[in-house]
């Protein structure tokens, strides 16, 4: 924001970084040796980025947008299975006992398996199997972590990308393809086999789905469950099932396909509140070596749409006195999400014991009394 952020980063194994001062627009880069590094904030906000490297090599890298400690969860899917070179998610578990972790592959008649991932001081990583070629995963504990899918992860140069994911809870039915070019070139033109190489990923989440791809985000849209207006490609998939989406020749009128190699623009959605999650990267089973039109890059598409949480304090001390009296509760509200949203109410009544489900099921230390 305009105040800017101050920011210190602790890197376990090195000296701290920090604090320092960010003014808005302003980025600075901080190189760390170790897992478990922590960047604070003492006041204003900031996006974090990780890059990793190959040391030495020529162009192997990967980037990966970073959630906030807070919104970690104890689920989340990836939509990328790639064939060509493998891809594995890492999971990160931030405290100091081990916890197990879930992997469930997307396909019918995936063997579901669990990962061991290890607690320390710094915390501890571990990785999944390869996801085979065209299937989903989820990842699921009864603990909090955090996971980043990574493309050619058994090495070698080529193909390299990663994309973090997106706790379940905070999917939403609609997503928005900001930047998503099929080739380096415009029309994939430095190469003759003339095909987008980078696609978006999509699987619904939580069950089946009609997905419908808006390409160049035309306007389509929801007329009611399970319907819509507009052009559309539309897909239906079952829970676990990936889509691999491009937009090549040729151009079809009946979906708005304009058949440019380019996906940037399109809109995902679904008209029956159904989760979606959706990746924008490179399929390495489109591209080869030297490869001058393959991009190896990919990003997670953040969802769109608002994500409401409630905490719900009290002076203790009031709560827990005995007789008539009146005690102040504070709602503070959250919007999680990427929408904004304008004339907020919020309606809850203590005196009936429920409450709103936005603010459902507050917790009560004992003593406190629910009323």
């Amino acid at each position: 924001g305009p105040a800017g952020a101050v920011v210190s980063v602790v890197r376990p194994g090195q000296s701290t970084i920090g604090p320092f001062t960010l003014s808005q627009g302003q980025s600075r880069r901080v190189d760390f040796d170790n897992q478990g590094a922590q960047v604070t904030l003492t006041s204003g906000s900031a996006q974090v980025h990780q890059i990793t490297g190959d040391i030495n090599s020529n162009y192997e890298g990967r980037w990966f947008q970073l959630l906030p400690q807070g919104l970690w969860s104890n689920e989340y899917v990836t939509p990328v299975g790639t064939g060509g070179a493998d891809t594995r998610v890492f999971l990160y578990n931030p405290g100091a006992s081990d916890i197990t972790v879930t992997y469930d592959p997307g396909a019918p008649g995936g063997v579901t398996s669990t990962i061991t991932v290890p607690g320390g001081a710094n915390g501890g990583s571990a990785r999944s199997p390869v996801i085979p070629t065209g299937q989903s995963a989820k990842f699921s504990s009864t603990s909090p972590f955090y996971a980043i899918g990574t493309t050619d992860a058994n090495g070698g140069e080529i193909f390299d990308w990663g994309h973090n994911l997106v706790p379940t809870a905070l999917l939403t039915s609609i997503a928005y393809a900001g930047w998503a070019p099929g080739c380096t070139s415009i029309g994939c033109t430095l190469e003759s086999a003339k095909r987008s190489r980078s696609v978006l990923w999509i699987t619904p989440v939580g069950g089946p789905a009609k997905v419908y791809v808006d390409f160049d985000g035309r306007g389509a849209q929801c007329a009611g469950p399970g319907q819509v207006q507009g052009k559309v490609l539309t897909l239906n998939l079952s829970e676990g099932e990936i889509a691999k989406v491009v937009d090549d020749p040729p151009a079809d009128n009946a979906t708005g396909s304009q058949g440019d190699y380019d996906m940037t623009g399109t809109r995902i959605f679904t008209c029956n509140k159904e989760k979606i999650t959706v990746v924008w990267g490179q399929n390495p089973e489109l591209s080869f070596s030297g490869d001058d039109d393959g991009l190896d890059m990919g990003y997670t598409i953040a969802p769109l749409g608002s994500k409401l949480r409630c905490t719900v304090e009290a002076d203790k001390s009031l709560v827990v006195a005995q007789g008539d009296r009146d005690v102040t509760y504070l709602f503070r509200v959250f919007n999680d999400g990427s929408t904004g949203l304008k004339s907020l109410s919020l309606d809850n009544e203590f005196t009936s014991g429920t409450v709103n489900p936005l603010c459902a099921n507050p917790t009560f230390e004992a003593g406190d009394n629910n009323n």
